[in-house]
């Protein structure tokens, strides 16, 4: 199903198609009120502005905003609870408070068992095989890691996915599947 799909697609569909005008229905609200700007269409800067050195001073607060799944729409995987998440950024001096950025955005999957993980984090890169450039994987005792790179990307998706699958056994194993893009 996915392996016909543009490497923008797949992008959006891992995020709730939040990327499109039409996010998932299920965090529509969610979206609404913490990342708005991924609703609204991009404003485009067309001119730049020089500021003398040490004109004004910034704070920055960094913010996480989570919404919990118990299933993801797009993918029919055996997840224990899922986790769509957005760290926002916003400057205390500015003017107009609705003025957010988005620093990152990630969909968090838990698993039970740890071959589910790995079955999912392998499914995922070989449907962005096709679609994408991948530039580093790498593999140790805590789990695996890769950075893919869509061929060709749209301005509203970003054109990097990096996924992290994170498998801890134990008395309190984690095998968790991290999907995010910044």
């Amino acid at each position: 199903m996915f392996s016909q799909l543009s490497f923008d697609s797949y992008l959006n569909n891992i995020f709730f198609n939040v990327f499109s005008e039409i996010s998932d229905l299920n965090i529509k609200n969610f979206i609404k009120t913490f990342a708005p700007a991924l609703i609204r269409p991009l404003e485009r800067q067309t001119e730049w502005t020089i500021y003398p050195k040490k004109q004004f001073s910034t704070i920055q607060f960094n913010i996480a905003h989570s919404y919990f799944f118990k299933s993801h729409p797009f993918f029919e995987a055996p997840i224990e609870e899922g986790e769509f998440k957005i760290y926002t950024s916003f400057d205390r001096f500015l003017k107009n408070q609705n003025k957010m950025d988005i620093k990152n955005i990630e969909v968090i999957m838990k698993f039970n068992k740890k071959k589910d993980a790995n079955k999912w984090f392998n499914k995922i890169r070989t449907d962005l095989s096709e679609l994408s450039e991948e530039n580093i994987f790498y593999e140790d005792k805590s789990g695996k890691y890769f950075v893919k790179w869509g061929k060709s990307s749209s301005y509203r998706v970003p054109s990097q996915l990096k996924v992290q699958l994170i498998t801890i056994d134990g008395r309190n194993p984690l095998y968790q599947l991290k999907l995010f893009v910044n």
